[in-house]
């Protein structure tokens, strides 16, 4: 188990995650956050980096952590999403601060550069999407707000 995916584990495990509070003035970068999926599915995210996008969305560059052991991707060092979709898809603060993936710098830099989109969907059905694409299934559309 890599020392950041031991991180993200004992931010999960500390048992004392809190609800976060609505809205994209709470998230902060640095903040780790908790998502659970309705198969029971466990993600950790890390804020990494929080901006507005287009003319009425904040776009939150996370890096994203499976909990899973064996899971087809472990780590997403970089993945853009919109402020509402991250709050209503990981409502809880963990205790602990996971680090952003080794890569996330790199992978933001590529975001802004190719002017990319941000997700609207929950982290759950972002991670299904990316793992579809890689080859396990066919995927059953993107939904993403485009630059």
């Amino acid at each position: 188990m890599t020392a950041v995916r031991r991180l993200a584990l004992a931010a999960l495990l500390a048992g004392c995650m809190t609800p976060a509070a609505a809205g994209a003035a709470d998230l902060t970068v640095g903040q780790t956050r908790i998502c659970s999926s309705a198969e029971g599915r466990q993600f950790v995210v890390t804020v990494g980096r929080i901006e507005p996008f287009g003319s009425d969305l904040t776009a939150v560059s996370v890096s994203l952590f499976n909990l899973a052991p064996g899971a087809v991707v472990q780590v997403l060092a970089h993945l853009p999403i919109e402020a509402k979709a991250l709050e209503k898809s990981c409502p809880s603060l963990a205790a602990a601060q996971a680090p952003l993936a080794a890569q996330f710098e790199e992978g933001y830099r590529q975001w802004r550069e190719a002017q990319g989109g941000v997700f609207s969907i929950g982290i759950d059905q972002i991670y299904d999407v990316i793992v579809q694409s890689l080859g396990e299934e066919r995927p059953r559309g993107p939904n993403v707000h485009g630059a």
